[in-house]
């Protein structure tokens, strides 16, 4: 009533006002739809806008990111529709060119999780502090271990797909957190092919002591090798993943990991979006180190 989308007519009841109706604000959602981490993230998102009245447009980001032909007319037939604001999971192969050009319609923009472009735009950011991730679990490892080893995808591969990765910068934090300890920088890059050479490693006389896995899906691969090989996790070799997805409690040996805290990133782009007077900002969420038997 206050509102004026109904109206009351005593003895009557309520009916709904002919001159009251009004557009709920839209906010578009390019983000992860699938995947034990970000299907929840992005559902949560979903949540929060639509507890604050807000209709939503959700776009899967991998099929749009492949969709190369399609992305300008999608994305002018969304912005199209008098768009509240858009928010997008900055992965490193979303076309920032055209949305730096439609950024004059759309009132509100936020990057999520992670901005890999060098272009710039007036908008919020909440991104997940990977380098202090990277530093806060190296650190861990290297109070109590001799040789640890950082295991992470293969930077040239990573590179033939998109324009920017923050891939060398996280290799750059462990390197520097390994040094501050006084040990050695040891880095495998995992293209996918060359598990055989890890294999190698973990056999050989100077095989690391404890492993950071960039993904909690490296951990799983490492974890098997470990056990082919007859090594105990922790007592031969500790193990640490990254993203604390299911993975890190289906192992045998539960799995310590890094949290990057996906809810609050998403509780916080919405408070943001939503805020009266819309300030664009940088936020860096510290990511949480999830400590199990592993490490």
């Amino acid at each position: 009533v206050q509102e004026k989308l109904v109206e009351r007519k005593p003895k009557q009841g309520f009916y709904v006002s002919a001159g009251g109706s009004r557009r709920l604000p839209t906010v578009a959602i390019f983000s992860e739809t699938k995947g034990h981490l970000y299907e929840n993230q992005t559902n949560r998102l979903v949540r929060g806008f639509q507890e604050r009245n807000c209709l939503t447009i959700i776009v899967d980001i991998g099929e749009f990111c492949s969709n190369k032909a399609r992305q300008g007319e999608i994305l002018e037939d969304i912005v199209g529709r008098d768009l509240f604001g858009m928010v997008i999971d900055g992965v490193g192969d979303f076309p920032y060119d055209l949305v730096a050009r439609l950024s004059p319609r759309l009132p509100r923009i936020a990057f999520f999780n992670r901005f890999e472009s060098r272009l710039e735009f007036k908008a919020v950011y909440v991104l997940t502090d990977s380098l202090r991730g990277i530093s806060d679990a190296a650190a861990h490892l290297a109070r109590k271990y001799r040789r640890p080893m950082f295991v992470i995808h293969d930077l040239s591969i990573a590179r033939e797909n998109v324009r920017h990765t923050s891939g060398d910068d996280c290799v750059s934090a462990y390197r520097k957190t390994a040094r501050k300890f006084k040990l050695p920088e040891l880095v495998f890059f995992d293209n996918g092919r060359n598990l055989s050479d890890l294999e190698e490693i973990m056999g050989g006389a100077g095989r690391p002591d404890a492993i950071l896995a960039m993904g909690d899906f490296r951990a799983k691969k490492i974890f098997d090798i470990c056990k082919r090989q007859g090594l105990k996790v922790p007592g031969d070799v500790a193990l640490m993943g990254y993203y604390n997805t299911p993975w890190a409690e289906m192992l045998e040996v539960p799995l310590s990991s890094v949290s990057i805290r996906e809810e609050l990133i998403a509780d916080t782009v919405v408070d943001r979006m939503m805020e009266d007077r819309f300030r664009p900002d940088k936020i860096y969420v510290r990511p949480e180190l999830v400590l199990r038997e592993s490490a």
